[in-house]
């Protein structure tokens, strides 16, 4: 059976521009804002299932007075090969997510989810969007993301949808729960 991500159209970073993207966004909260403006443009190559992204030597003051900068991301879950704790805080986890919900749900998508919220949990961050986060309506509700820490690695991405059933049948769901609690000696 395929989990979500797998299941993800050709991998969670499924094209170049999703890894660019990915790039500029570790590149910057790994050598700031201005480090990254050096380093522009950077160059997105695939091989062997991974995206190499890297400075691509045309920037205007390219690496002489830094170092260059390069990432391979891997295509199917997003892991980055690099050293350390590459997702270090809800701000890049949340921008993580906001490039991920947009490359996969479009700009609308990610319009609706706004503001998106990161969750730590230990060794992952469990990202979040807004929209019907709650589940009070039927239908579509909140975007949903986990990242590791350690790598980047995406280890479930989707949408929530929420359906409330027909008061009709939350008897008959009550009494199998009931069962099953009993069953299991809880």
């Amino acid at each position: 059976m395929l989990s979500m991500v797998q299941a993800c159209h050709g991998g969670v970073v499924f094209n170049a521009d999703v890894a660019a993207k990915l790039g500029e966004v570790l590149c910057e909260a790994q050598r700031g804002k201005d480090k990254l403006e050096h380093l522009k443009p950077l160059s997105v190559v695939e091989k062997d299932g991974y995206w190499r992204v890297e400075s691509s030597g045309r920037g205007e003051v390219k690496a002489r007075r830094s170092k260059g900068f390069g990432v391979l991301i891997a295509r199917s879950n997003g892991r980055v090969t690099d050293s350390g704790d590459i997702v270090f805080d809800a701000d890049l986890a949340v921008k993580i997510g906001e490039v991920l919900c947009e490359a996969h749900y479009g700009e609308k998508e990610i319009a609706r989810q706004r503001p998106l919220l990161a969750i730590d949990k230990g060794g992952y961050w469990r990202v979040e969007g807004s929209f019907n986060r709650d589940r009070k309506i039927d239908g579509p509700a909140a975007f949903f993301l986990s990242i590791e820490k350690e790598d980047g690695r995406v280890s479930d991405i989707g949408k929530w949808l929420a359906y409330h059933p027909h008061p009709s049948v939350v008897p008959l769901i009550r009494e199998h729960y009931r069962k099953k609690k009993a069953e299991s000696g809880e």
